[in-house]
């Protein structure tokens, strides 16, 4: 916003506008210093995957998803999310077809890459069958060093198939 003082005339004009320069400067100042506002439990600036995504899973696969969490994929791979928290060390995977030798590792990788501000990115250090009783077989990987706050990018990638979503992870409750 450009304040013309040549309209400055008067020592009350001139006040005026010196105020307003020192009121638009601070306010300049405080945005560039603030944390950035949220809405809800959305970061602003983040573009974290909405539960209006969701996937439905095919029979005989349950949807196991808490109020806080939803599943997303594709019908040949698909997680649960935890869209603003970081449940663990661990996330879970289903992909039909490849649950058939349980025997085996399954193939999976998961990749985190920030979004938000550098940082290295970070890459399960295993995936494993699991098993609950009456429930097809699912994935679960493991992290050593989970990612820090921030925004992250995650993908899996399993037998051909690609899954992408973004979370905003926080220490604060609020974010």
């Amino acid at each position: 916003m450009a304040i013309r003082f040549h309209k400055c005339k008067s020592e009350a004009g001139l006040a005026v506008c010196v105020f307003a320069c020192l009121l638009i400067h601070a306010k300049a100042s405080e945005a560039q210093n603030s944390r950035p506002q949220t809405i809800g439990d959305r970061y602003q600036g983040c573009p974290v995957t909405k539960a209006e995504d969701a996937f439905v899973p095919p029979s005989p696969y349950n949807d196991t998803t808490s109020a806080d969490s939803f599943l997303f994929g594709t019908l040949k791979l698909w997680t649960l999310v935890h869209p603003n928290s970081w449940v663990g060390q661990k996330l879970v995977w289903w992909s039909p077809g490849n649950d058939q030798n349980t025997g085996t590792p399954p193939g999976l990788t998961v990749t985190f890459r920030r979004i938000d501000a550098p940082a290295p990115p970070r890459k399960t250090d295993h995936a494993n069958w699991s098993t609950i009783s009456g429930q097809p077989p699912f994935i679960t990987t493991g992290i050593t060093s989970p990612p820090t706050t921030g925004c992250w990018e995650i993908t899996g990638r399993l037998a051909g198939e690609e899954v992408k979503y973004v979370v905003r992870l926080s220490t604060s409750p609020e974010l």
